[in-house]
């Protein structure tokens, strides 16, 4: 295929693969894009609350800053408009999808194949519009995978420049291009979201199968022990040190790695979304049989990759590939079971396979009529694949509409139930809304977000029974606490807080927190969270000194600058100076401060003081120098 016909291709498929997810624009918001996304609310009152924004998200270390940049810079849309969000999410994927097309055509053009720019556009094509990818694309916190991956395929691409020079003879600029491409790529790609850390992995599975028979330059066995083997060989003993495996949850995940591969290959309309959360680990869900045999299907695919990685190459790289880019999310780390957004980089290696496949029956056909009912084949194929998508697409574009049939899809999920009653809820149909949440506590009474999100409602009206705050903490106390709590205690504070609860008093709310703290499984980074409410709460009551001394109990777990903003401001309120100057110097020396954390806050340390010391002035209040 010329250069110009490639081109012209590539911009007709990016075109056609953006109107599809088009589609899904008029969505809203949903799940995690509430915890990671509502700090941009404060985030737009001033260059503090910007700076715990970035470098102090929702999620763990390193805290994925590149991901809270992009969504920082879009702080003004939310929380109102999602449509700013989920385009900036579709061109990524678009930018991605260019990148997939560069990459499969610069490794197989270095493995001189002379069908690398055709393979390379059906490739990309599957990759970019199969309807697996709907959950990444418009989901808008999964901005974190999209750019994740477009970090390791630059990676990839860098790595195989070097390779090409290598191979052309300029061996010290190809071992600095190649090494370039794992020392910077990969923590860029970890700051967008952890799984970044396998693109060593996604480079050697290109070398032990594509690349095999293209010579290496001298010492590339020692370069690769350090650059390609070393570094996920560390991440797997941190990850042994701390994850003990879960056999039962081994054996579930290679079951729904089947599931996720029939999906890739068999996609059609209603088998995709993203409540998962009745999906159970271990025999409550499926036979010890199924699961071993699942198992031993995996181990036997791999065992064949290793095999004919010479000489089924593509079918080795499809396996490998795919198995690589689920090493992290789908094995012994204890995350939720079953998202299918963690196929968006995986996908590439059946897609190639695929791509390979269907190049090798046009291949073999040598009558014109086979090839012609070939061509009608793809072409159905193809568009199929993408009314499928754009059925999904639909899907997601309606809000309401969405979570309904999710809803129906999946009765057993309570994530599912509770998105359907609180779309009424932002919907104002809280009737609806009422009656939904009450039948999902009833189906799953240790889910405590049911009655936390219902008693929402009686923020709004008073037309809807709402559960009693006696028993909510009766359950509060006794079953675990799950992420969505934090953000429903956070808006319910925000509504005691601007006066716009009908139903709900400071006392109901300082009811659950205590609740919350008498339960044993409550830690970490759950009982931050419940203390730092219960700080708040008392300062709606008053209570200045159990206040700070709840945020100071907080601070004990996790250092955060918006807390110790937070005592600073209700001190200095109170006229007590010089306790809101030792906090300052307290938060200023405080040796659990990341390193950059520590340069970003030195600056607010100085204008808090700057603040406190000129409020003392204006009130002729003495402070001591240097307090």
């Amino acid at each position: 295929m010329r250069t110009g016909h490639a081109l012209a291709a590539l911009l007709i498929l990016l075109a056609a693969a953006g109107a599809l997810f088009a589609a899904g624009l008029p969505g809203g918001f949903l799940l995690d894009d509430f915890p990671n996304l509502s700090g941009l609310e404060r985030a737009r009152d001033g260059a503090v609350y910007g700076g715990i924004y970035l470098s102090e998200g929702a999620t763990g270390f390193p805290g994925r800053p590149l991901s809270y940049l992009t969504f920082f810079l879009q702080a003004k849309s939310w929380p109102g408009d999602p449509l700013a969000f989920k385009i900036v999410n579709i061109a990524l994927h678009l930018i991605n999808g260019a990148l997939i097309y560069l990459m499969t055509q610069a490794m197989l053009g270095l493995a001189g194949r002379r069908d690398a720019t055709v393979l390379a556009i059906v490739a990309a094509a599957l990759w970019l519009i199969h309807p697996i990818q709907i959950s990444t694309v418009l989901y808008v916190v999964q901005r974190m995978t999209e750019l994740s991956a477009l970090f390791c395929l630059c990676g990839v691409l860098a790595y195989l420049k070097g390779r090409a020079l290598a191979a052309a003879g300029r061996i010290k600029p190809g071992y600095a291009w190649m090494s370039a491409a794992v020392a910077l790529a990969t923590p860029l790609a970890v700051l967008a979201k952890e799984n970044g850390a396998l693109l060593p992995v996604y480079i050697a599975a290109i070398e032990f199968t594509l690349l095999a028979g293209v010579a290496r330059p001298a010492r590339w066995k020692l370069w690769a022990a350090v650059f390609l083997a070393f570094p996920p060989l560390a991440l797997a003993a941190y990850i042994a040190f701390f994850a003990w495996p879960d056999v039962g949850r081994l054996y579930t995940q290679a079951i729904i790695l089947w599931e996720y591969l029939g999906k890739i290959v068999l996609p059609r309309p209603r088998a995709f979304g993203i409540y998962y959360d009745d999906y159970a680990a271990g025999v409550s869900q499926w036979s010890a049989f199924a699961m071993a045999a699942a198992s031993a299907a995996w181990c036997a695919a791999l065992a064949l990759a290793l095999a004919w990685r010479r000489k089924r190459r593509f079918l080795s790289f499809a396996v490998l590939w795919f198995l690589a880019g689920h090493l992290l999310e789908s094995t012994v780390l204890p995350l939720e079971l079953y998202f299918e957004h963690r196929n968006y980089l995986p996908l590439f290696g059946p897609a190639l396979g695929l791509a390979w496949g269907a190049k090798q029956l046009w291949d073999a056909a040598s009558a014109p009529r086979t090839r012609h009912v070939y061509a009608a084949l793809g072409l159905s194929g193809a568009l199929l694949l993408a009314g499928v998508t754009w059925i999904e697409a639909r899907t997601w574009g309606d809000p309401l509409h969405q979570v309904v049939v999710w809803a129906n899809e999946r009765p057993a999920s309570p994530r599912a139930q509770y998105a359907l009653g609180m779309q009424y809820l932002f919907a104002g149909r809280y009737a609806e809304a009422g009656e939904v949440l009450a039948r999902g506590r009833a189906m799953a009474p240790h889910e405590t977000y049911f009655g936390m999100a219902h008693l929402l409602i009686g923020c709004l009206t008073d037309d809807v029974p709402i559960p009693e705050t006696r028993a909510m903490a009766s359950d509060f106390a006794r079953f675990p606490m799950r992420p969505v709590i934090t953000n429903l205690l956070e808006n319910l504070v925000l509504q005691l807080e601007h006066r716009t609860c009908r139903r709900v008093r400071a006392d109901d709310a300082l009811e659950l927190t205590q609740a919350l703290l008498a339960n044993p499984e409550v830690s970490g980074q759950y009982r931050w969270v419940a203390l730092y409410t219960k700080g708040r709460v008392l300062a709606l009551q008053g209570e200045l000194d159990p206040a700070v001394r709840a945020l100071e109990a907080a601070d004990e777990i996790l250092p955060n600058l918006g807390v110790l903003h937070l005592q600073v401001t209700w001190l200095a309120s109170a006229a007590l100076y010089d306790d809101a100057l030792q906090f300052i110097e307290k938060g200023r020396g405080d040796p659990r401060w990341r390193p950059w954390q520590r340069a970003l806050y030195a600056g607010f340390f100085e204008a808090w003081e700057r603040q406190v010391r000129e409020a003392a002035r204006g009130k002729g209040v003495a402070v001591r120098e240097g307090a």
